[in-house]
């Protein structure tokens, strides 16, 4: 069923198309006709060489021109001939276009996608910066993380030596206090001790 649909719409879609291409063939054909007329001078239905080249610019040209549309050989051209030649020259014009179109169209699409290549690339490069970007403000955190985590410790290492340091000092004193109290306890011990026996020899 669908296939029928389908033939049935591209036979709709090609009367367009084989008419407006019927309609260009007639066009050339009444054309051909007008310029067939207005060359045979002696109006007998055929076109002489002297005929057929009468207002050519190059004579050279127009007499090979003569000689490959005299298809028969007969030295003379029939309206058929003339009006074949010129729609072989107009279906020779259509296909030209349709290769200058096809190759602007070519063009028009690699210049698309040479765009889109150039466009990928930028944003590739673009990501590119963006992730170096990224990582290179990453190692600078860390760096910094770790220049501070060094310096914290530099700081409780010092802290840490200044309370031994101060310890020790307070422990050096307290022993050098200790001394002198126990010195100066024997010295007045001793003291006591001489000035007991003196007393005991006065009395």
């Amino acid at each position: 069923m669908k296939s029928r649909i389908i033939l049935a719409i591209s036979a709709a879609l090609a009367l367009p198309l084989q008419a407006a291409d019927k309609h260009a063939d007639d066009q050339t054909k009444l054309s051909s006709q007008e310029a067939f007329r207005m060359k045979d001078k002696d109006h007998d239905g055929f076109l002489t060489a002297e005929e057929f080249s009468a207002d050519a610019k190059n004579a050279t040209k127009a007499a090979s021109a003569f000689s490959m549309q005299d298809t028969n050989g007969d030295g003379k051209l029939s309206l058929d001939e003339f009006i074949d030649n010129d729609r072989k020259d107009a279906a020779d014009k259509a296909k030209a276009e349709q290769r200058a179109k096809a190759e602007q169209r070519a063009k028009a699409e690699q210049r698309a996608k040479a765009q889109q290549r150039a466009k990928a690339e930028q944003r590739a490069k673009a990501e590119q910066r963006a992730k170096a970007e990224q990582r290179a403000k990453a190692e600078q955190r860390a760096k910094a993380e770790q220049r501070a985590k060094a310096e914290q410790r530099a700081k409780a290492e010092k802290k840490a030596k200044a309370e031994k340091k101060a310890k020790a000092e307070k422990k050096a004193k307290a022993e050098k206090k200790a001394k002198a109290e126990k010195k100066a306890k024997a010295e007045k011990k001793g003291k006591d001790e001489k000035k007991d026996k003196a007393d005991k020899q006065k009395n």
